[in-house]
């Protein structure tokens, strides 16, 4: 079998789901090793792969976005991207477009070096890369390593053609309002950093590797032997490309437990329904939608009981905490929600499906990123409700709630839920390894790459 390395960009949420899958490879019989920050080595450590220290990027995110050491310089981005989140929605993919310029390819010829030393001590067979950890892919491009890609947030991180722009969405869920004239200053923005990035992209490419190819869009590049994308097939109208994609449905190592401090917790609230609420790493900093989203479900049902992940703002929150509602800095989400009867969240990607898995409703207020690309696959396949969160009220979320629990809302979710389940890390493991074997993308025979340790092409296979 295969030695395989798992580089891991250094946020949990991207983090946890390739850790997964590093240990479904490995028990199928692979030497897998997970290079990632070694704040991060816990995940590792719980899928029993072996692990490297690495770092990719200087940003990082290891559970509680806003309370992570950052270098001032990102944490600026950080805190202006988050003000940006009340503005709305295309405020906020504005921002996210103007901090890309500064933390999308940093300091790419140190990653270089970082990966081509990762790549010495490991010596593995080949890669398995996230798709946003865009100066990883490109220093194994330019050493020739093959890898595969792992897209773990929407299909759609990844455009698929010269009409779409990463970070602005193809279609918008209707129950987001866009501003017009913003968006039209949003997609201009997106076309120039598409640009600037790819050129910035391609400058590396001459002059570490001058006989490879120039890319055209450094945000859609991605492995031409295998694309895992951590979402259902058939939540998306993106285009599958047979032998080269593989739609994993999940991420989820489905061997958590709740701990048993949880499980006291849970038995303390008698109420009914149960509801979580949870928006990542960062979006718990909008105390006021938590508010609202609270206030609208008791108003709907008066005895409702409360998960709440909080962040670092569990004080300032601490007017809704009563004996129905418990709040914390952090969740253990995956096993929580099978004892839960609605979740409210934020649209991401690990939210998204380890709800589904989980066979539990949603009601999504997307804030940022390709939180709106999910929150209308959740629209339009019937498995929750959407509400704009700088613009929801109490009573909307009141009104939300009680479609989600009095409609066929759980049905839908229940069919869903069998058909993902049917895949997932250990699925993909299999499938992956094989693909990867036997090079589908290049005709069944191993790519020429260049030796990392040499200079000049090298006949593999």
């Amino acid at each position: 079998m295969p030695n395989v390395l798992v580089i891991s960009p250094p946020f949990y949420s991207h983090a946890k789901p390739l850790a997964a899958l590093a240990g479904a490879m490995a028990g199928r019989g692979a030497r897998v090793t997970f290079a990632c920050i070694p704040e991060l080595k816990f995940l590792a450590d719980d899928q029993a792969v072996d692990f490297h220290p690495f770092e990719g990027a200087s940003n990082r995110n290891t559970g509680l976005g806003s309370t992570t050491e950052q270098p001032t310089e990102d944490r600026d981005r950080l805190l202006s991207f988050l003000k940006a989140t009340r503005r709305g929605a295309v405020a906020s993919l504005t921002s996210q477009a103007n901090n890309r310029r500064g933390d999308m390819l940093q300091d790419p010829g140190r990653v270089l070096e970082s990966v081509r030393a990762l790549y010495e001590t490991v010596r593995p067979d080949w890669c398995l890369v996230d798709q946003l950890s865009y100066p990883v892919t490109l220093a194994l491009h330019c050493l020739g390593v093959p890898f595969a890609s792992f897209v773990a947030g929407h299909p759609t991180d990844l455009p698929r053609d010269g009409r779409s722009f990463f970070g602005v969405p193809d279609q918008w869920p209707e129950e987001i309002y866009v501003d017009e004239e913003g968006l039209v200053g949003l997609k201009r923005l997106a076309r120039q950093v598409d640009r600037a990035f790819t050129d910035s992209f391609n400058d590396v490419i001459r002059s570490v590797n001058p006989s490879s190819a120039p890319v055209e869009s450094a945000f859609s590049f991605s492995s031409e032997s295998a694309r895992v994308f951590n979402y259902p097939e058939a939540g998306t109208a993106y285009p599958c490309q047979e032998g080269r994609d593989l739609f994993i449905g999940h991420c989820t190592a489905g061997s958590d437990e709740l701990p048993s401090e949880w499980t006291r917790n849970l038995d303390r609230l008698t109420g009914r329904p149960r509801v979580l609420i949870a928006f990542g790493t960062f979006q718990w900093v909008h105390t006021d939608v938590i508010r609202a989203v609270h206030r609208g479900i008791r108003q709907a049902y008066p005895d409702a009981a409360f998960v709440v992940s909080a962040g670092d703002r569990a004080e300032e929150l601490s007017d809704i905490a009563d004996d129905g509602t418990l709040l914390r800095d952090f969740l253990p989400q995956l096993p929580l929600l099978p004892s839960m009867d609605v979740v409210v969240h934020h649209g991401g990607n690990n939210s998204f499906t380890e709800s589904v898995v989980s066979s539990v409703p949603a009601i999504v207020l997307p804030f940022a990123a390709d939180q709106f690309a999910v929150a209308r696959d959740v629209s339009l396949l019937g498995l929750g409700q959407v509400l704009d969160p700088n613009r929801c009220t109490p009573d909307d979320v009141a009104r939300a709630v009680t479609s989600v629990l009095g409609s066929g809302i759980r049905e839908r979710v229940g069919a869903m839920a069998a058909r993902v389940r049917a895949r997932g890390p250990a699925w993909a493991a299999e499938r992956i390894l094989v693909q990867m074997d036997t090079g589908h993308a290049t005709g069944g025979r191993r790519p020429v790459r260049h030796d990392p340790l040499k200079h000049g092409p090298v006949q593999h296979g």
